[in-house]
């Protein structure tokens, strides 16, 4: 039996995944096989430049590197905030 929380859910509450690596990859079987999902060499530049100014103001990296990655698949993306919307709802005791 899973314990629910006591305190009511918050609207500021965060839940962090850590994606593996090989999401982009796995989700090429949907059938988008767009490069942007797999090689972050192949974004436009003015996407690459305005992930590396926010990656600035967040902090970034102290060395100077990109961390620039592909970007994910939107299915894969719904599919992570139901897991979370589920996990809140279900673990919050909402």
């Amino acid at each position: 039996s899973s314990k629910k929380s006591s305190s009511p859910p918050s609207p500021n509450d965060i839940i962090r995944y850590n994606i593996p690596s090989h999401q982009p990859f796995l989700y090429r079987l949907s059938g988008d096989y767009n490069q942007i999902h797999v090689d972050a060499n192949s974004l436009p530049t003015f996407l690459t430049s305005m992930l590396e100014e926010e990656e600035e103001e967040e902090g970034g990296d102290s060395d100077g590197t990109s961390t620039v990655r592909p970007i994910m698949h939107g299915l894969c993306t719904l599919g992570y905030a139901i897991r979370a919307s589920l996990f809140y709802w279900t673990q919050k005791g909402a």
